[in-house]
């Protein structure tokens, strides 16, 4: 477990909760464990995902451990997870993979978290804004400057993943941390 601190600007969410009635502000996706890139992407670009091929044909380690000994084992594996990432099912699953992450970068906006695992609060950020030190380091903090345009990527951003806009806030530099 070490300490990590983050300046960003945007939005400090908390804990999306009602601060006055305990109601959830999560919007539905995020009570459905949703992976947020893969939602924004959906709704963004209409990005679909390939399945993932049957892996079945890859033989367990364990079985292989006990029949042939470690090295031959991880020989035989990497023979058939090689003989997987030939096939055009895997081809077709590592490009939407591939376009997934270009439509995250393409946004310029992150949902992220802080605080500690098990009971995060949330924040939404300007990519180019975030600096960050893990452990005990120390950084240089780059100029603190905004972009016109960055209040209406994450208004955009927030409205397409249907987050609250914090009431009566603008979006600003924030620091937050985090024990993991």
């Amino acid at each position: 477990m070490s300490p990590s601190a983050d300046l960003f600007w945007g939005y400090d969410l908390g804990d999306l909760t009602d601060q006055r009635t305990w109601d959830s502000l999560k919007p539905e996706w995020m009570d459905d464990d949703g992976d947020w890139e893969e939602i924004y992407a959906q709704r963004a670009a209409g990005w679909v995902e390939a399945p993932f091929p049957d892996h079945s044909s890859i033989p367990s380690r364990s079985e292989l451990y006990r029949e042939y000994g470690y090295q031959r084992a991880e020989d035989e594996i990497r023979k058939a997870e090689d003989a997987l990432c030939e096939t055009p099912e895997y081809r077709a699953w590592s490009a939407s993979r591939k376009r997934l992450r270009e439509i995250i970068e393409q946004s310029g906006i992150q949902l992220d978290t802080y605080g500690y695992i098990d009971e995060p609060s949330y924040c939404v950020y300007v990519k180019d804004s975030h600096q960050r030190v893990d452990d005990y380091g120390c950084v240089n903090v780059s100029p603190l400057i905004v972009d016109p345009v960055w209040k209406k990527q994450l208004l955009d951003f927030m409205g397409l993943m249907e987050l609250p806009v914090p009431q009566g806030e603008e979006p600003g530099w924030r620091l937050s941390c985090s024990y993991s």
